[in-house]
Parts: structure tokens; sequence; C-alpha cells
């Protein structure tokens, strides 16, 4: 990564910064300075102020960034799993339901066929009784 600064070409009196400087010029401005004359005017007293590591520091920022979207994304999986676990709850429930009114209704069927038996029972001795 080249950080020199571009050479100054005849229509332009100032010298431009190069990208890295630029990028550290401004993650290390103060916050009240928001103009783009401030930083350029700044840039040569930024310098010395910029730190020697800069690859650590990059590779820091990153390792920052990378650990907030990893917290953010593990709060968003335990949210998912919870209602996962919540949804399996739920089937387990609907599951019991089911088998216990099926119980009943086999219950139900039970119980008629066996009031039907004891009809068709009266009913043959009413007609034996009637010959």
């Amino acid at each position: 990564m080249a950080t020199t600064a571009a050479t100054s070409t005849p229509s332009s009196p100032l010298p431009l910064p190069s990208t890295a400087s630029t990028l550290w010029a401004r993650v290390i401005e103060p916050r009240g300075s928001s103009t783009g004359n401030a930083i350029t005017a700044q840039l040569s007293s930024h310098a010395q102020f910029t730190p020697q590591d800069k690859t650590g520091t990059s590779t820091r920022m990153l390792l920052h960034d990378t650990h907030a979207r990893l917290e953010f994304f593990s709060e968003r999986a335990n949210l998912v799993f919870s209602e996962i676990e919540a949804s399996k709850r739920e089937i387990v429930r609907v599951r019991e339901d089911v088998e216990s009114a099926r119980e009943r209704e086999l219950d139900t069927i039970a119980q008629l066929s066996m009031f039907l038996l004891f009809f068709r029972a009266y009913m043959l001795v009413i007609v034996c009784q009637a010959n």
C-alpha cells in the first residue's frame, strides 16, 4: 500500500494527500472540526500523531467490528432458537390434545356400539315374545 503523497503539478499548488493519510487524519481528527480545509491544513500536524503500527490498529478495528457483529448475530440466533423451542412445545401440546380428543371419540363410539348391541338384543327379545 503506497502512502506517499502525489506530486504537485503546476495547476495545483498544494500536494494532494494520499488516501491512507487522509483516512488516518479523519480517524484521529478532533470532533469539533468538520471542514475539508481543516483536514488538509492539519494533515502535516496529524502525521506525527498517526499510529506507527497502522496494520495492527486496522486489524484491531476489524476485530472489534467483527466482535460487535458476532454479538448481534448471537442475539438474533438465540431469539430464533428460543422461538423454535416454543414451537416444539406447542407442537407437543397440540399432539397431546389431538390424541386425547381421539381417545374420547373412540370411547363414545364404543359406548354407542354397546348401546346398539343392547338395543338389538332388547328388540330381539320383544320380537320373540310377540311370536
